[in-house]
């Protein structure tokens, strides 16, 4: 079943893990999430989202501290914390959305 999650003009969904709390809120009306448990934290943010939406969401996630090991390329962003966390984000421009997995970093799982 598919859960809304943050909170948005639609409902409120609380993550049910730590990793919800380790990423920006994404400011879209409509937030869903694929998964949500002890190994990773997944969310889709649908909304009238454009490259540079997407890229000011990147900054926000810099500011968090994902700056350690980054890949980047146009709609594309990764990147681990100080903390130990990984973060892959994804711009789609056909649906104007952008995706979001949070996880632990390879480095901290081995």
């Amino acid at each position: 079943m598919e859960a809304v999650i943050f909170n948005t003009k639609i409902s409120i969904h609380l993550p049910e893990y730590e990793y919800g709390d380790k990423i920006p809120k994404p400011d879209a009306e409509h937030i869903t999430s694929d998964r949500d448990d002890e190994e990773r934290f997944m969310f889709e943010a649908y909304g009238d989202f454009s490259m540079g939406d997407f890229n000011d969401y990147v900054e926000k996630c810099k500011e968090m501290g994902y700056t350690e090991n980054e890949s980047s390329f146009d709609g594309f962003y990764s990147a681990d914390s100080k903390d130990g966390y990984n973060v892959y984000l994804n711009y789609e421009e056909k649906s104007a959305s952008i995706s979001g997995t949070i996880e632990k970093s390879e480095n901290e799982n081995e």
